[in-house]
């Protein structure tokens, strides 16, 4: 009979043990669990203001790309002489086409969302097509694009200079490249480049808004 109890009490202690085993396994499992989703939610909480604050600078670009634009083409419907007349004020007609839009688009905790494997499947396909479509818009964007620089160099080669960079603007320069026709077509083609830049932007700014709504129902869920 001693023996019987002798094996319960083994028995029990065994079950004992290795419930509480199971049970430290268990809290030690909830406790990453909870710790992981914490991080989670801090890198989505930072990719969230990062793309909060990117769409604002985006949105900022795509308006100053249309001023650009519109600026352009009411030069190109103009006539030499109307051009002449305008360019009295001759930094005013050369501050027209001397855009420096691009103010740089943050991409530091997109990187880190990626890198971490944050979110689910979808979550992680947008971030990378966000990655893609942004690196697309950067190398775009990369350079001032000063259409009145890249007409005055043009300009200083047609007039034989040796520096075509030191033409200097003057009440005539304006006149002198709307009747260039080589110009006129430096100028169409800047206009046909600031479309497609503000076609790229366009394009990450729709999935910025589509990534967004996604990182906040990852949000509300965690």
């Amino acid at each position: 009979m001693s023996e019987r109890k002798a094996w319960r009490r083994l028995l029990v202690e065994g079950v004992v043990i290795v419930g509480s085993i199971l049970l430290a396994f268990s809290v030690d499992a909830w406790w990453d669990r909870a710790k992981t989703l914490a991080e989670e939610r801090e890198v989505l909480s930072a990719l969230h203001v990062e793309l909060s604050s990117n769409r604002q600078t985006l949105d900022r670009a795509s308006q100053q790309i249309e001023e650009g634009r519109a600026a352009l083409e009411r030069f190109l419907v103009l006539s030499p002489s109307e051009v002449g007349e305008l360019a009295a004020d001759s930094l005013a007609i050369t501050n027209m086409f001397r855009r420096t839009f691009y103010g740089g688009l943050a991409a530091g905790f997109v990187d880190a969302a990626i890198q971490s494997g944050v979110g689910d499947t979808e979550l992680r396909a947008a971030l990378a097509e966000y990655a893609r479509l942004l690196t697309a818009v950067e190398n775009s964007w990369s350079n001032t694009d000063d259409l009145s620089r890249d007409a005055m160099q043009l300009l200083g080669r047609h007039r034989g200079l040796q520096d075509p960079a030191a033409v200097v603007p003057d009440s005539s320069l304006w006149q002198e490249i709307r009747s260039d026709s080589v110009l006129v077509g430096v100028a169409r083609a800047k206009w046909v480049y600031w479309g497609s830049q503000r076609d790229d932007g366009e394009r990450l700014s729709k999935h910025v808004d589509a990534l967004l709504s996604l990182v906040e129902s990852r949000l509300r869920i965690s």
